[in-house]
């Protein structure tokens, strides 16, 4: 059997990235709009403009980070679920 030639991170592999894909590919235009305002209106996440040669260390950065949980065992966050409810989508760092 032949190697991968893609190392995928972790927790995905080739059959949640294909699914990823086809979401996005099968959206329409008011879908995209929506998810990005979606995104800009979740009081849980932020957005920031940042020069360019900062990339790759916010990158680094961010994929260190670990919510903290909170005493019920969530992120002290809103639920996906909920999220999902008042027409926002979870979107990961």
């Amino acid at each position: 059997m032949k190697k991968p030639l893609n190392k995928y991170p972790k927790g995905w592999n080739k059959k949640k990235i294909d699914a990823l894909v086809k979401h996005y590919d099968q959206q329409t235009e008011d879908e995209e709009v929506a998810e990005d305002e979606a995104a800009f209106n979740d009081p849980n996440q932020t957005i920031v403009l940042i020069p360019m040669a900062l990339l790759p260390k916010v990158n680094k950065l961010l994929s260190a980070y670990r919510p903290r949980k909170n005493k019920s065992g969530g992120t002290g966050g809103a639920s996906q679920a909920a999220r999902r409810r008042n027409g926002r989508r979870a979107h990961a760092a």
